[in-house]
């Protein structure tokens, strides 16, 4: 039984998951952030092939964050969004 107001069952967890998701309607929009080289990241290749096929759109932002020992880092995150 759900939890939720709705009863709707839950797509979560759905790491690894997130394109078959999308692709099945069930999630529209997908958000990955992570600091470059640190975090697991989801095979864009496979991302990028569908949104050249139309079906998804993409939108990426970077910045350069400050750590407190003064050293930077990337941070990056990845908006992929049902059409």
């Amino acid at each position: 039984m759900s939890d939720r107001p709705d009863n709707e069952p839950s797509v979560g967890p759905h790491e690894g998951r997130e394109l078959d998701l999308m692709l099945a309607g069930r999630k529209p929009l997908s958000m990955f952030s992570s600091v470059t080289n640190m975090d697991e990241w989801p095979d864009e290749a496979t991302f990028d092939e569908v949104v050249a096929s139309g079906r998804l759109t993409k939108a990426e932002t970077k910045r350069v964050l400050t750590c407190r020992d003064s050293s930077t880092a990337e941070a990056r995150c990845l908006l992929c969004g049902s059409r």
